[in-house]
């Protein structure tokens, strides 16, 4: 599989403008072959969709920021932050605190898989249908741990960087934007010579509103995640901003799953 290189390193001073690599820099155009023909390639958010917690809440709680880390999020959501600064201040903060990847880490394997991950990823390892890319905000280190990331061809996301000695310096991260997430899936499209029709997209919040309905109207498959209700949670919390997005994710959802394994018939 391959590991994502495209990173804009972000070390304690966040820029004020993000300008995205092209993926096309790292990832080379896959040629024209049967394999890539005719059939369902998936493409999937991880935070909400994959893994019902968010990473960055699950730290920030640990580290006690929570709460100035829930609020750069409604920041950036309000179009306050530049995402870049938003996650930018999350690493500033946790290496501030004196986050080291060893108790990252151990955070992570503690957040909860979605319901049917498992009998997803056994379908993906065994048939021809096809991961392609999961495409993130959250930190690609929860992948790697949960077992998700060889299931996937490409990875596009954040990654924390550490000293050393094992202490959080800064982050690595790709446009996590609305925006900057329907820019990559057009890439990938391009690249591997398939249209939004052959794509099976799963996401659950509002920063999936570009890609969805870009997908839907080009006639590909929105799968919208929907897990046990999470009022008064730290993903509620985290969506507060994105409440207007994620009811018209409901409305133009080809479906609206609980289970992971609900996506397997659309891929078959």
């Amino acid at each position: 599989f391959v590991t994502l290189s495209l990173f804009t390193p972000t070390l304690f001073t966040p820029a004020p403008f993000f300008i995205p690599l092209h993926p096309s820099e790292e990832f080379k155009s896959i040629p024209l072959t049967p394999s890539n023909m005719g059939r369902k390639h998936f493409v999937s958010d991880q935070d909400g969709t994959l893994i019902k917690e968010a990473p960055y809440g699950k730290i920030s709680t640990h580290y006690e920021f929570l709460e100035q880390n829930t609020e750069w999020v409604y920041q950036f959501q309000q179009g306050i932050l530049t995402y870049t600064q938003a996650v930018g201040n999350f690493a500033e903060e946790l290496g501030r605190r004196g986050g080291t990847k060893a108790e990252v880490f151990r955070l992570l394997t503690k957040l909860t898989p979605v319901l049917g991950l498992d009998k997803l990823l056994e379908h993906l390892n065994g048939s021809d249908s096809s991961g392609l890319a999961l495409i993130s905000v959250g930190l690609l280190e929860v992948s790697d741990i949960h077992g998700i990331t060889p299931h996937f061809k490409e990875h596009h996301g954040a990654r924390l960087t550490y000293d050393d000695d094992g202490r959080v310096t800064g982050v690595k991260h790709f446009e996590g934007t609305s925006a900057g997430k329907l820019y990559c899936v057009n890439d990938i499209c391009i690249r591997h010579h398939i249209t939004y029709r052959d794509v099976v997209y799963a996401g659950d919040s509002g920063n999936d509103h570009a890609v969805a309905k870009a997908i839907i109207q080009g006639g590909g498959t929105f799968l919208l995640v929907k897990t046990k209700e999470t009022e008064g949670t730290i993903e509620h919390y985290y969506k507060r901003g994105e409440r207007k997005e994620i009811e018209e994710l409901k409305r133009i959802a080809t479906a609206t799953i609980q289970s992971l394994e609900e996506v397997i018939p659309f891929l078959e």
